[in-house]
Order: C-alpha cells, then structure tokens, then sequence
C-alpha cells in the first residue's frame, strides 16, 4: 500500500486517504499552486530529507559517544603511578 502526506498540515497515511484529505484541508489549499505536491511525491520526498537530517544526528551521536568511551577506556587503562618512587 502506498504512503502519502499533505504538504498543508503534514499528515501522514494511505495514499488514498491522503488524496481525498486535500480535497478538504485548507492549509494545503491555500499553498501556492507549485506547493500542492501529489500525497505520494510529498511523502517520498518527506522521507528522504528527514532521512538524510536523521542520519547526520545519529552520526554526530555515535562520534561524541565514541569519544566518550575511548576516554574512559584511557583512564581505566591508565598505568597509576607508582607508589614507590618519591
């Protein structure tokens, strides 16, 4: 089944259903002309860009955690100093 979304208010659902929701909502028709995107279009491009803006957070992510790890890894590895020497 495909997924569709109104460009107006952002909802999300079968294609169908979407298709007869613009016909009623009036944020999507007050969007200019070249705004009123097919459901299906809207929502594979929807998809996409939220996609590629997850991807880079989660890769901001995981480099902070790695840096994390790697620094406590470091100190639990660490040589003490020796107790000995004055």
């Amino acid at each position: 089944m495909a997924t569709g979304r109104c460009e107006g208010c952002g909802r999300t659902g079968s294609a169908s259903k979407i298709r007869e929701h613009v016909v009623q909502c009036g944020e999507w028709l007050s969007l200019p002309f070249d705004y009123q995107l097919d459901p299906e279009r809207s929502y594979r491009q929807w998809k996409a860009e939220g996609r590629q803006e997850e991807r880079e957070g989660h890769k901001a992510e995981l480099a902070g955690r790695e840096v994390q790890l790697r620094a406590m890894a470091d100190a639990r590895w660490a040589t003490p100093k020796d107790i000995l020497e004055d």
